[in-house]
Order: structure tokens, then C-alpha cells, then sequence
């Protein structure tokens, strides 16, 4: 008969593995053992327990000795700078046990041993506190720890415990009600194992050794969601939520415990005397209290913690004290017991048990790596902002930005969307840190990037309504290039459609018909349609029988104390008096200008232009100050200049909202009809000139102060305007219509499961028969296909046209495992060919800019001839094997693969990578 323990009485999806039933045992017939995922749980020795019943008696699952308060006071810490910059959050676990130290006690906390493996230890020394400090995304061990704390206080000593709700639980039941206990739970939102994370970080290591580990490395700012990894050959690693395996797993509760799905410990009321964490969403509750370089929330739970906070208070930089009653509701930590799991979290750990490899499991399980995004808290957004905010430039960046904050002032909770990751060129949320001193948004406002634009359909899940930003989103060009995103064909027609401030940049629409027609198809299912130049009303009517109103740029909706609080973020040191200068396309011609300007008032010149520019970009304007700027200093140079001089529009814009004396350069190349829209409004053309022959007619006139309170007035006005339509806008309801392309999308989809289905189940009969590769259509899966099965295959690669502008470091690096020697990323334009035979590089040739490649092998029993000829020479690609030519011979690389033994021809693929999208063709 099963004995009375833990193992009979607690199931594995109730259990946390806290060993405290291993604690207390008397006999050592408990030990903590990892299961198939890799969690600790408890496995008793049956023929050596004595069924004391110990065990029972101390489980956190089975006994609750809570009794702290249900409504904690809350409060909000700052520690100083130098502290927060070496925490995780806002420095409230050092200040804690820096006072316990100072008080001759311990501190326990959870660490890092030498091989990565997470454990709770005792210190007594402030400069082993460095252990401890940090965040840890994985189940920590404890040991025997219990133990040895009880005997600590059983000596008098004070002791600080750390660790997440469940291990605070377990130790109270151990050791009781202890005066010198002081318990801290940490704000938890579910754990991994070891062995997930240590199979992970072997991935990310290859070989090298690890000397440190940080998943909250502030040098990309308090809510930056990164990982680093530091390697002792002083190389590293950074993995952010979209591309990092374990990231991603673990936001999106893929790899979490099971019993983390329904933790009773989370909740109020808290295990802890006191409980820590990241304040997320305090800008929403008391926005002074986010500088950007973390916030720490604190629970005060009981009398003690009453008590010990009361002591440390006065250590802190800053501290906010809020009732529970009233921002309880806001809070957007982890604060309740049900959180479920991913869907997927079962398929995951299949896949990792199938693959050993985290990445693998996560991309097989998340192929687009949306389908249970992340969303901190369950949060659902009032207003999901459609816009390109990731882009590396200013006035780009700060009209996305003054449209949240617009839309947040009117009271409605706002997601910030930005381009998928199959549109052209880079743009992640690292790119706020190239812009930026500081990360302006809330990091829970900042929704996940989607894979592509079908994928952005999982945005309705977590969004009532859909705005689309300003900046030129529909100009011809810029729409395909951002894979036309803007076109919110992905969003549901029973959700609202608004866009604002929407430009077209030019006075023209151009491109082509079909697509143009596209493009009207879609703006016609917008409920609100306004633009920010005049003359695209008239461009929306003629072209796509649209009536769009006219609004201001959403720079001008800002309340200019929003601009001042950037500015002052600012630390540089600027000259008492100096013109400012925003200089987006250099030209000798603006140089001129300058010069002519600064002679004119006397005054020194300080310059600034694209946000990532190089000294050529640069080299028209001479010997010019040119100065590299991030937005907060921008805002505060031209706050503080005398004079401003721009080829920008937004440049113009804050000119106009600051109250500065300007001259504006008409810049046609980016769209000259909103620089006369916007002057024409406010009365002052005369600012706007087109070169310096001009400027020489006009001197007096554009160096003339400018009599403000009639333009603010009109500003005034229309901002009022420009506000109301978009507050009615907003809150005017839509019904909950399915539309006839929401019901065919619907259907297309059902087909999409089927073929997907039928698709798995055709891959694993080729699975089993060893002949898969012939139907994968993704180039790295391909690539790790061809990996596996390169020992027998003839492997030929030639490229057609170019390699391509779109080939990732990650496409590259699987090449290169392949056992190519090049690195592919970067040749755009130039030849190549390739021969891998049974795992060996026999030949290998890049070609020189336009030259192409013709080469003749003799390999065994084959004679083999490769042509790579790029676009302007020849566009082709050759691949004969026996005077038989099978290349696909489209634009990328095409690849034969052809089975040694047999040689048979496998198959023959081509992958265009000149595109993001990688479109595979194959030969039948």
C-alpha cells in the first residue's frame, strides 16, 4: 500500500518544487529530482520513509499559515542612479539587504553557481550582494537552505529570505513565526527549469564559456525585455523577446511550470512580509515617478514589513506611497492565480524532447512566434496605434510618439504597433535606444513584432480599435516597403478603422494601377479617413473617391510640456547663444545658406542631420559643427537656440511649436507639399525658400523676429479642431459585423489548417523514408535540413542575379555551418558558386563586382558545370550534372542536391533572398 506523503497527496501540477518536504524530512527519504520537462519535484524513498508525516505538514499546497493583509499599502522606490544602473529594477533588494548586513545578519537570494546553475545561498558580506542582485528567470534550487536559516535565527541571527512566493510559503511553514525572519517574495511570473536554460544556454555558448548571464541589462534601458550574455573571451550575446528562444518561451508562457498556470501564491494576500518587483505601468498611475532607469514596487504585507520598510525608507532616492483601494485595480504585475499556460506549451516540450535544441522547439511549436503572444497582465488595449515608430528618425519618431501621448491624455489605453518583420530594412525596439536617451514609451505599450502581415491578424485578440499614424505611410514607395501594414488588411472589419494625419508626402499619387487600386479597396473600409497636407483631400477624393478631413501634423496635438519634459533629459552642455541647424539632405548649396545666416546675426552654427549618418553623408556642409544628437537633446537645442534653420518638416513644425525665429528649405525630396501646406496655414510663407539665391532676395525677412500670438492663436484653434475629430472619432461605437472579406478570410483560413495538415502529414511520411527536403519551402529549415543530411549528398549552389539584399546573419550563419566559407551577408551583386560533397567544401568562388563564374568539375562519376552570372551580365544560373542542366534558375540561390550512392537527383530549389520574404521556387 502507498505510503502517506507528499508524492500521494500533492500531484505534479500542484506541486512547485520548493522543497521544504526535503527540508524537513528526519531520514533523507526525499530528494528533488528533475521530470521529463525539468522541473524539481519531490521523489520519496519509500522502503526508507517512516511516515512521520512531516512533509505534509510543511507543503505550501497543503498548509496555509497566511495571515497577512489582503489590501497592502504599495508603494513606489527609487534608488540612486548608481544602484538602479546595476539592478534589475529600482534597487530595493540592495538597500534591503545592505540594512540586514549592517545589522550583522544574512541575506539569501537566489545565484548563479560556476556552471549556470541557479540556487539560493547564504551571504554575509555586502561584495558577495552581486550574487544575488539581478533577475532569474529560472527555478531555483534551494537545497538545504531551509535548514541552515533555522539554525541561523535558532543562533539569534537576523536573516533576509528572497525567492518567489512559493519558497516564501514553504520556509514559513518550516521554521514559523520568526521576529528575525524578515521573508520577501518576489513579484513572480512563472519559472523554467534548469535544464531548459542550461540546454539553452549550451546553444547560445557553442562552445564558449559563459562568465556571466543578465536578463535585464539596463544599458538598453529599464524596460528593454533583453538578455545578455557575457562570454569569458569578452564576445557576448544580446537576445531580445522576438528573435531569443528563451525569451520567447518564457513570455509566452510556453515553457513555464505547470503549476505556475494557477499559483494560489500569487495573489493577495502575499506570502511576503514585504513583496518586490518592476512597478509596470506606473507612468499609467503616477507618471513622475518613471525616470526610465527603474521602478521598483514594493507591498509593505504585515506589521514586520511595516516595520523594516520604515527603516530603509530614507536610503531610497525617491519613494510614493499609494492606497491600495485605489491603484490596487491598475497594477499590471502578476498579482492573480490563474495565468495559462500557451496552448502550445505540450507540443513544445515534444518538439524539444524530438530536437534536443530550444530553438527549434520554439520555432516548431511558434513558426510565426505570435500564436499566444505575450501580453503582460492579459492587458487589452483600447487603441492599437498602427506606425512605423521604429524608424531611426526624429520627426518620425516624435510624430508616432505625440499621437500616444494624445490619445493616452483622452483616457484610452494604447498598443504600440509598429511595421511586421517581413517589410524592408531593420527596425526592432533596440532602435528607441539609437533615438532615444531614455525609452519615452511604457514597455507594456510596446506589442511584440509581428513575422508578417497575415500574422498581425493576433493583434485583434488585444486591440478594440485600430489608428494608423502620420508620416508619409502611403506614399507609394514607403507603403510597399512596409509591406503595406497601413492597409490594415489584417485587421478585422468589425473593428474600428481611424486613420490620422495620414500622408501621402507628395502632391501626387503615384505607382502601380492594380495596386493603387488595392490600396483604395482597403482605405474604403476605414471608418475615419484624415490627412495632414491640404491637397491630399482632393488627391483622396480623385483617386480612391475617399472623403478624408484635413488635420494637423499629431506634433502640434503634444502639449509642448511633453517636449520640455524630453528636453530636459538632456545633459550636454550648448552654447549661451548659437543658431541651430536640421539638416536632413546636405548639400553644398545648404551649406551656403548656413553660412550666409550665421554671418548675418552673428552667432555660432551647430548642425545635425540624419540620425545615423556618416562623415560623407555629412561632407556637403563643410566644416560646419555637425553634431550627433539623440531626440532629447534635439528637442532642447532647438528650445534654447536663437535662430533655427531646417530642410525638415517636423524640423519647421517644432520651430513653430517652440516660438523660434526659422528659415525652412523647401525639400521636395521628401515631399514639398506638406512644407507649404503647413506655412500657408500659419501665414508664414515668406519662411520658406528653395536655395540660396532666394535667401539672398529675402535676407531681412526670414532673420525678422516672428509675431507668434497670431500663429499660436491659430494653432490654439486648430488644435481644438484636430482633437475633437479624433475624440469622436474614437468614441463613436461600430457595430460587431463580420463583412464579407472578414467570413472569406475566415474560410481561407479553415483551408490553411487543411493544407497545413495535410502538409505535416506528407512531411512526416517523407520523414520516414528520409526525404523531406523536397517539400520544405523555408530556407533556414532548409538549411538545417541540408546540415543533417549533408553526409550523403552531392550539395551544388549557384546564384542567379545577385545573393541578394535580404540575406540575415541567421541565413548566413547556417550556410556557413553547412561548411560555406564566405559570409553571405552583404554581397549584393555579385556571383556565386559552390560545391559541398558529403559534407565537404571541394570548391567555393565569390565573384568580383558584375564579373560572373563559369567553372567545370569533374566529381566521381560526374562531370559538373556552374554559371553565376549576375543581373547586368548574363542573369543566370547554371547547375549541369552529366550535361544536364537543373537549376531552377531563378533570382537567388539555387541549389541541386543529388544523392551520392545513387546519384540520383533529390532535389533542385531556389530561394530568392534579395527580398525578406525568401519566396521559394522548386523544379518539379
Amino acid at each position: 500500500m502507498r505510503k502517506e506523503t507528499v508524492n500521494a497527496k500533492v500531484t505534479e501540477a500542484q506541486c512547485t518544487g520548493c522543497g521544504a518536504c526535503k527540508n524537513v524530512c528526519p531520514v533523507s527519504a526525499i530528494s528533488m529530482k528533475a521530470d521529463t520537462e525539468g522541473f524539481l519535484y519531490p521523489n520519496v524513498k519509500e522502503t526508507q520513509c517512516i511516515e512521520c508525516g512531516k512533509c505534509l505538514m510543511v507543503c505550501p499546497v497543503l498548509v496555509d499559515n497566511n495571515s497577512n493583509s489582503s489590501t497592502p499599502e504599495i508603494w513606489a522606490v527609487r534608488a540612486s542612479d548608481d544602484l538602479r544602473a546595476v539592478s534589475s529594477s529600482g534597487g530595493v533588494f540592495t538597500i534591503l539587504a545592505e540594512y540586514i548586513l549592517e545589522e550583522k545578519g544574512l541575506v539569501c537570494g537566489a545565484a548563479y553557481d560556476t556552471e549556470m546553475n541557479v540556487h539560493h545561498m547564504l551571504v554575509e558580506k555586502k561584495k558577495d550582494l552581486k550574487k544575488l542582485r539581478g533577475s532569474k528567470y529560472v527555478q531555483s534550487n534551494v537545497g538545504d537552505v531551509y535548514q541552515k536559516i533555522f539554525k541561523e535565527l535558532k543562533k539569534g541571527r537576523s536573516v533576509l529570505f528572497t525567492g518567489t512566493p512559493c519558497q516564501n510559503a514553504a520556509l514559513r511553514n518550516i521554521v514559523g513565526e520568526q521576529e528575525k525572519l524578515i521573508q520577501v517574495d518576489i513579484i513572480c511570473h512563472g519559472v523554467p527549469s534548469q535544464t531548459l536554460f542550461t540546454q539553452y544556454l549550451s546553444e547560445v555558448a557553442d562552445g564558449k564559456k559563459i562568465k556571466t548571464v543578465n536578463f535585464r541589462n539596463k544599458q538598453f534601458g529599464w524596460q528593454s525585455g533583453k538578455v545578455q550574455i557575457q562570454f569569458e573571451d569578452q564576445s557576448e550575446y544580446i537576445g531580445t523577446t522576438q528573435n531569443d528562444p528563451y525569451e520567447v518561451g518564457f513570455y509566452r508562457n510556453l515553457t513555464l511550470q505547470k503549476c505556475c498556470s494557477d499559483c494560489k501564491f500569487s495573489e493577495y494576500s502575499r506570502e511576503g512580509d514585504l513583496s518586490i518587483g518592476d512597478f509596470w505601468g506606473i507612468s499609467d498611475i503616477d507618471r513622475k515617478q518613471n525616470d526610465g532607469k527603474g521602478t521598483s514596487i514594493v507591498f509593505v504585507n504585515n506589521q514586520k514589513g511595516e516595520r523594516v520598510f520604515s527603516a530603509i525608507q530614507k536610503r531610497f532616492y525617491k519613494t510614493q506611497s499609494y492606497p491600495f483601494q485605489e491603484i490596487g485595480g491598475k497594477i499590471k504585475n502578476r498579482v492573480h492565480a490563474k495565468y495559462p499556460p500557451n496552448i502550445k506549451r505540450e507540443k513544445f516540450f515534444q518538439e524539444l524532447k524530438k530536437r534536443h535544441n530550444v530553438y527549434q522547439a520554439v520555432k516548431e511549436t511558434l513558426p510565426n512566434g505570435i500564436e499566444q503572444k505575450k501580453i503582460v497582465s492579459g492587458k487589452i488595449f483600447d487603441v492599437g496605434l498602427v506606425s512605423n515608430y521604429l524608424a531611426v528618425n526624429f520627426g518620425g519618431s516624435l510624430t508616432q510618439y505625440a499621437l500616444y501621448r494624445t490619445i493616452k491624455k483622452m483616457g484610452y489605453s494604447v498598443g504600440m504597433i509598429g511595421r511586421p518583420l517581413s517589410s524592408w530594412g531593420k527596425a526592432d525596439h533596440a532602435n528607441l535606444s539609437k533615438m532615444y536617451l531614455e525609452c519615452p514609451y511604457d514597455e507594456i505599450d510596446l506589442l511584440p513584432r509581428m513575422n508578417t502581415r497575415e500574422d498581425m491578424e493576433a493583434l485583434n485578440n488585444v486591440c478594440r480599435q485600430f489608428v494608423v499614424g502620420s508620416d508619409q505611410l502611403f506614399q507609394y514607395t514607403l507603403y510597399r516597403d512596409l509591406d503595406k501594414f497601413v492597409s490594415l488588411s489584417w485587421a478585422k472589419d468589425r473593428k474600428k478603422k481611424i486613420a490620422y494625419a495620414a500622408s501621402f508626402g507628395h502632391g501626387k499619387i503615384w505607382g502601380d494601377v492594380d495596386e493603387l487600386a488595392e490600396m483604395g479597396y482597403f482605405l474604403h473600409k476605414y471608418d475615419a479617413f484624415s490627412v495632414r497636407e491640404k491637397d491630399a483631400v482632393a488627391l483622396c477624393k480623385r483617386h480612391f473617391a475617399v472623403d478624408a478631413e484635413w488635420v494637423l501634423d499629431p506634433v502640434f496635438l503634444c502639449d509642448k510640456e511633453v517636449y520640455r519634459e524630453l528636453a530636459q533629459k538632456s545633459k550636454r552642455k550648448r552654447k549661451e547663444h548659437y543658431i541651430a541647424s536640421y539638416i536632413l539632405d546636405p548639400s553644398m548649396d545648404k551649406q551656403k545658406i548656413l553660412k550666409r545666416i550665421g554671418k548675418e546675426l552673428d552667432l555660432p552654427i551647430e548642425v545635425y542631420s540624419e540620425m545615423s549618418h556618416s562623415k560623407e553623408y555629412v561632407a556637403p556642409l563643410g566644416d560646419l559643427d555637425v553634431v550627433h544628437l539623440k531626440v532629447e537633446e534635439r528637442l532642447d537645442s532647438i528650445m534654447n537656440c536663437d535662430y533655427f534653420v531646417t530642410d525638415s518638416f517636423h524640423g519647421t513644425c517644432f520651430a513653430i511649436i517652440m516660438g523660434k525665429p526659422f528659415l525652412s528649405i523647401l525639400n521636395t525630396k521628401r515631399g514639398g507639399s506638406r512644407f507649404t501646406s503647413l506655412l500657408e496655414l500659419f501665414g508664414l510663407e515668406a519662411r520658406l525658400i528653395k536655395n540660396s539665391k532666394e535667401l539672398e532676395k529675402n535676407v531681412p525677412a526670414v532673420i525678422a523676429d516672428i509675431d507668434y500670438t497670431a500663429v499660436h492663436k491659430i494653432l490654439e484653434k486648430e488644435k481644438q479642431r484636430c482633437t475633437q475629430w479624433l475624440l469622436a472619432q474614437l468614441k463613436t461605437p461600430k457595430k460587431n459585423l463580420y463583412s464579407d472579406y472578414d467570413m472569406m478570410k475566415k474560410l481561407i483560413e479553415e483551408q490553411k489548417r487543411t493544407i497545413s495538415q495535410l502538409h505535416s502529414e506528407m512531411m512526416e511520411l517523407a520523414r520516414m523514408v528520409g526525404k523531406e527536403g523536397r517539400y520544405i519551402t523555408d530556407i533556414e529549415k532548409y538549411l538545417d535540413y541540408l546540415f543533417r543530411v549533408r553526409k550523403k549528398y552531392q550539395i551544388l549552389i549557384a546564384v542567379k542575379d545577385t545573393p541578394g539584399l535580404a540575406v540575415s546573419e541567421n541565413v548566413s550563419e547556417k550556410f556557413q555551418k553547412l561548411g560555406i566559407r564566405e559570409k553571405l551577408v552583404g554581397k549584393h551583386g555579385r556571383s556565386f558558386a559552390a560545391v559541398i560533397d558529403g559534407g565537404e567544401n571541394i570548391y567555393e568562388e565569390m565573384g568580383q563586382e558584375l564579373s560572373p563564374i563559369e567553372t567545370e568539375l569533374h566529381l566521381e562519376d560526374a562531370e559538373l558545370r556552374l554559371v553565376s552570372r549576375v543581373f547586368l551580365n548574363g542573369n543566370e544560373a547554371v547547375i549541369k550534372y552529366n550535361g544536364i542542366d537543373y537549376a531552377v534558375n531563378e533570382r537567388g540561390f539555387n541549389i541541386v542536391l543529388i544523392e551520392k550512392e545513387s546519384g540520383i537527383v533529390e532535389d533542385s530549389v531556389c530561394f530568392d533572398t534579395h527580398l525578406p520574404d525568401y519566396k521559394c521556387y522548386r523544379r518539379k
